[in-house]
């Protein structure tokens, strides 16, 4: 399903469309509601980065896979889509390692804003079952405990998260 979402400048004088993709990967027949955007509370988002960001992440598995991040999109109490999501910025530093230099933790981004610095996005539901109300309360959880995001990509650790980790952690 492709729709246009028409959003209003910070002026309120200029319009932009942006178009996503949603898709129940899983078929829930309850998330949809007749006459809203079919977003709600617990959607996993995929995307691909732009720039040098998306070419190295493309670059470093054994096959090629489209997307090169992944978040999850959490209503806030006006039914407002905002994306939270486990990411890192190059902070030029010392460090004895490039990941070294990476810092970061939970970003809070709203999602005209994350769609536009993204080259494609995708919103899946997650898993028939899930209780969508736990998992925003997951990533609140980690977001206040200031988890920090994982630059060396261990998924044995849970002290610090990449992004993938992330999302499977609050499923």
């Amino acid at each position: 399903l492709w729709l246009g979402v028409p959003l209003a400048a910070s002026t309120g004088c200029v319009t932009q469309t942006l178009e996503y993709s949603t898709r129940a990967l899983y078929g829930d027949p309850t998330h949809s509601k007749p006459g809203r955007l079919p977003f709600e509370t617990g959607q996993i988002l995929l995307s691909e980065a732009p720039g040098p960001h998306g070419i190295l992440f493309t670059l470093a598995p054994n096959r090629f896979f489209r997307f090169t991040h992944s978040a999850i999109l959490v209503l806030d109490e006006r039914d407002e889509p905002y994306v939270y999501d486990m990411s890192a910025e190059f902070k030029p530093t010392l460090a004895t390692t490039p990941p070294d230099s990476l810092h970061g933790g939970v970003r809070r981004t709203s999602f005209a804003d994350y769609v536009g610095i993204h080259l494609y996005v995708e919103v899946f539901d997650p898993p028939t079952g899930i209780d969508r109300q736990k998992m925003a309360q997951k990533v609140r959880a980690i977001e206040e405990a200031g988890v920090e995001f994982d630059a060396h990509w261990d998924f044995e650790n849970d002290e610090r998260l990449f992004c993938s980790e992330f999302v499977v952690d609050v499923l």
